[in-house]
């Protein structure tokens, strides 16, 4: 999704969200908080990319690709690649901020973090748990955050309350 203001004679950010198990491409684009990445896209001015998850979830060589690619369409600023995912997409965000953090300015994780591993070279990381996720439980979720934050490691952690699995994306 590219915003109609976007002006692209300049380098722009580009987010990529990664949808959980089950879902595809669009549910970034149409389920997920109805859209809601494509109006802060709008508001922040950002180039948002959801390719499909399963490609990321044990490859994360497939980051630099999607990267390169989509550059030759938009002048991606590469100093501002943010990754986001929900659940499945969490998990494969956290692998991509492990192994290519170097990439990567910022990633969030929502529904799904695995860890970090200890003394990880990991960018800023933004950790949302749901209180009422009987899918993947808040609780390992946060002790991940918390063995990571102990570590020194760049993460947020964030506990939402009354909150379920696929309604935390919002």
């Amino acid at each position: 999704y590219v915003p109609e203001q976007l002006d692209l004679s300049k380098p722009v950010p580009m987010v990529i969200a990664l949808h959980g198990a089950g879902g595809d491409e669009n549910m970034f684009m149409d389920a997920y908080g109805l859209g809601e990445i494509q109006r802060q896209a709008d508001r922040m001015g950002f180039v948002a990319v959801s390719p499909a998850t399963y490609f990321f979830t044990s490859r994360s060589d497939m980051l630099e690709p999607v990267i390169e690619k989509l550059s030759h369409c938009y002048p991606v600023d590469r100093k501002r690649v943010y990754v986001l995912g929900h659940s499945m997409g969490g998990g494969a965000t956290t692998r991509l901020a492990t192994d290519k953090g170097d990439l990567i300015r910022a990633a969030s994780c929502l529904a799904g973090f695995r860890g970090f591993p200890a003394g990880a070279n990991v960018p800023p990381t933004y950790v949302v748990a749901a209180e009422l996720d009987a899918i993947i439980p808040a609780a390992g979720i946060e002790s991940a955050a918390k063995r990571g934050i102990e570590e020194k490691l760049p993460i947020k952690f964030e506990l939402v309350p009354q909150y379920g699995h696929t309604l935390v994306v919002e």
